[in-house]
């Protein structure tokens, strides 16, 4: 058992040979005896011995070196021993197991799942999860509690800085708005000597005034100013008479409407009917005038033929016509043949009837004889006739047959000939037919001379259609223009009736006088409607006159006023213009006064309440009581609203005192309350080095995981075609035909193999 499995050879020879293609594409063929330990190395594409110094190992050719291995993975990876092979007759999983050897390295027969496995218990051992109580997730813990204590401290103290640097920002404006609640203050008793110093500047100015006039003085006469007003306006209010305007007076006027005419009976403007009718018989006439100057020429005589013009064309046309082009030697052959076979099918043809007749007359000679009841003899004799004369004719009928055919196969062998000669004697026969046609007709066959027959023809037609049509318009257009005179006419019919054999003429002369009358009517009725207007400004021209002589009254009694009032006041009266501005100055006087009057005593009022009963000199001295009382005069500008810059002042004072207590309370309660620093960063950073340390542990471990997984994929990826290809053709036979077939999975190294019959 143990030699079949692992020495399945005979003979006493043992030796090994194989060639191996390089990645430069050359190809060495290797040889070893493994008896004597003797090998070869030869080069395929020059014949020549590679150096071996590379390829020993142990002072032994080693030529796994080849594809960068050596005898250890070589086994491992690329070489499966012939029992391992063996094995798979009994259970093909086997070869799972051997693939995942091959994977693993070559100094250990471990398969690298186990290594992956290994490296997976270490990292949960060692790392762990982000969420676990493993190393990574208590020193990531530690280390979240260390920043959070490092990150609140530093708060604290950037706080505690921060609010530092505020009070000492606080400094300043509170020291501005002490000093602005200061000058509110001197602004204060400084706005009360402003006040007492305008009052009284205002009481001196009040009382010089009143002491400059007197009451008496300024006393007006309220009745003679309220009538020297009442005059004014009056006569402002007025209007100037204004001269009459020049024109015709209302007796000029009287005497025009009396000399103006009737108004006319009859049409004033031609009506439109009739100038619409008139307009259409200019236009029919024109219409007439211009057909008739357009009449087409006489009818030329055309030459004498029955034949019309498209006839002559096509016989000018078939006499034009070239004779086809024919092998003239060739087409009197065929004549003659065919004439020949003419008069032989002829005579065959008389041959057959005559047999015919002879055999009709032999079979009515017999048929006779039998319905007389004719000797045997005699029936005989009278049948064999029959029979010779039906022989006869079926030989002639034979010979005629065969004629034909004799003549339909010349005819299919001569059939360019045939048609040739057709087209010969149809051409002969057309032009023939031409000719005896023209002749006919009295023409001659020229067919330049047809085709010239038949243009004058198709133009004498064309000519005679052309006159027609003219003359069917022309008596169109005369109905149109007859019509449009009796309209004309019929309208006109009131007028002088038609004398005169020109109707037309005197239609349009009653048109003329018709449109004249309505010119010189509507003269007449253009003087004729000058009535009404005439009457408006004769009407007008009275309430103008009348209205004027009114306002000339009006006026004259206004200014007689104002010349006795100007006179009773003492005022110059005459002229007239004189009058009325001195009364107007004189009234303008005492409105002065009356101001005045008014203005000096709202002054008495103003002094009177700004002494309060005191005179001005315990005023002035009160002043300067309370300008001495207020210190220096503020450079600062008086605000718009001191009361508000006042209260504003003070508001801004109390929050600066308010906030600074705040921030120097916080600053205690801060610098009490804070921790060391230095100490949390420094647990902070041990906790962050504890951190790196096990991610560090982790990201060794995954690379080393990764760089095996890719490795085993690799390698199983590499293994697979090449275990695949080579177990394929040796499956068969190690497994005695159970296994025909073999597949590797690349990425496990899952090993399918089919069985005889096919399943897998």
């Amino acid at each position: 058992e143990f030699r079949n499995r692992y020495k399945p050879w005979s003979g006493s020879k043992w030796a090994v040979g194989l060639a191996v293609t390089l990645d430069d594409d050359r190809t060495l063929a290797i040889t070893q005896d493994l008896a004597k330990g003797e090998w070869t190395i030869v080069d395929g594409s020059t014949a020549q011995a590679v150096p071996e110094a590379q390829l020993l190992t142990d002072t032994s050719l080693d030529g796994t070196r080849l594809l960068g291995l050596n005898r250890q993975s070589a086994r491992s990876t690329i070489f499966t021993g012939q029992a391992d092979i063996l094995r798979i007759r009994d259970d093909a999983g086997e070869l799972q197991e051997l693939l995942e050897r091959a994977a693993s390295t070559g100094a250990t027969d471990a398969t690298a799942d186990a290594a992956l496995a290994w490296l997976k218990e270490r990292r949960s051992e060692w790392v762990g999860v982000a969420h676990g109580k493993k190393p990574l997730a208590a020193t990531r813990a530690a280390l979240n509690a260390s920043r959070e204590v490092a990150q609140t401290r530093r708060d604290d103290l950037a706080e505690l800085h921060e609010t530092i640097a505020n009070r000492q920002k606080l400094a300043a404006p509170l020291v501005k708005a002490r000093a602005k609640v200061a000058l509110s203050e001197r602004l204060m008793k400084w706005q009360s000597v402003y006040e007492l110093r305008n009052r009284v500047e205002k009481a001196v100015e009040l009382s010089t005034r009143v002491a400059e006039s007197r009451e008496a003085d300024l006393t007006v006469d309220e009745e003679k100013v309220a009538a020297a007003t009442e005059v004014l306006v009056v006569f402002e209010r007025g209007t100037d008479v204004v001269p009459l305007g020049e024109g015709p007076t209302a007796a000029d006027l009287q005497v025009q409407i009396d000399e103006l005419p009737q108004v006319p009976e009859g049409d004033r403007e031609p009506r439109q009917d009739v100038i619409d009718a008139h307009s259409e018989l200019v236009k029919a006439q024109t219409a007439l005038d211009t057909h008739m100057q357009a009449a087409p020429p006489d009818v030329e005589p055309t030459p004498p033929t029955t034949l019309s013009a498209d006839e002559l064309r096509t016989l000018a046309d078939i006499l034009a016509l070239s004779p086809p082009e024919v092998d003239m030697a060739a087409v009197e052959a065929f004549q003659q043949n065919r004439e020949q076979r003419t008069a032989q099918l002829a005579a065959l043809q008389r041959e057959v009837d005559d047999h015919d007749a002879t055999y009709r007359q032999a079979k009515v000679d017999y048929d006779a004889a039998v319905e007389n009841g004719g000797m045997a003899l005699e029936l005989a004799a009278l049948h064999a006739i029959e029979r010779s004369a039906a022989e006869d004719v079926m030989a002639a009928s034979r010979r005629q047959v065969d004629l034909l055919s004799e003549a339909l196969s010349a005819q299919e062998n001569q059939a360019g000939v045939m048609a040739q000669e057709v087209a010969l004697r149809q051409h002969q026969e057309r032009v023939g037919a031409a000719h005896a046609q023209v002749r006919g007709d009295s023409l001659e066959a020229d067919p330049e001379a047809l085709k010239r027959i038949a243009r004058e023809i198709d133009a004498a037609g064309a000519a005679r259609i052309v006159a027609a049509k003219h003359a069917d318009q022309a008596a169109e257009f005369r109905a149109a223009h007859d019509d449009r005179v009796r309209a004309l006419s019929s309208l006109l019919r009131g007028r002088d009736p038609l004398t005169t054999e020109d109707t037309v003429a005197q239609t349009l002369q009653m048109f003329t006088d018709y449109v004249d009358a309505c010119k010189s009517r509507a003269e007449v009725a253009q003087q004729a409607a000058r009535r009404a207007d005439l009457v408006e400004a004769h009407s007008q021209r009275l309430q103008l006159e009348m209205n004027h002589r009114q306002t000339r009254s009006i006026r004259e009694t206004q200014g007689r006023e104002v010349v006795e009032l100007a006179a009773a006041l003492g005022l110059t009266a005459d002229p007239l213009d004189a009058a009325i501005e001195q009364l107007r100055r004189w009234v303008d006087e005492q409105e002065k006064k009356r101001m005045a009057l008014t203005k000096w005593k709202t002054d008495v009022a103003l002094l009177e309440q700004l002494l309060g009963g005191r005179g001005l000199t315990d005023l002035q001295s009160d002043l300067a009581t309370l300008t001495a009382d207020a210190g220096d005069e503020p450079e600062e500008p008086m605000p718009s609203d001191l009361n508000t810059f006042v209260t504003e002042a003070k508001a801004l004072y109390n929050r600066m005192i308010d906030l600074d207590g705040q921030l120097k309370g916080k600053i205690q309660a801060l610098g009490n309350a804070l921790g060391s620093v230095a100490d949390a960063v420094e647990v902070e950073a041990d906790a962050q080095r504890a951190v790196d340390q096990v991610e560090t542990l982790a990201s060794c471990l995954d690379a080393a995981a990764a760089e095996l997984t890719n490795a085993k994929e690799r390698a199983n990826a590499s293994i697979a075609p090449a275990l695949a290809d080579r177990m394929r053709p040796w499956l068969p036979r190690v497994t005695n035909g159970r296994y025909r077939d073999v597949t590797v999975d690349p990425g496990d190294l899952t090993i399918h193999v089919t069985e005889t019959t096919g399943q897998v």
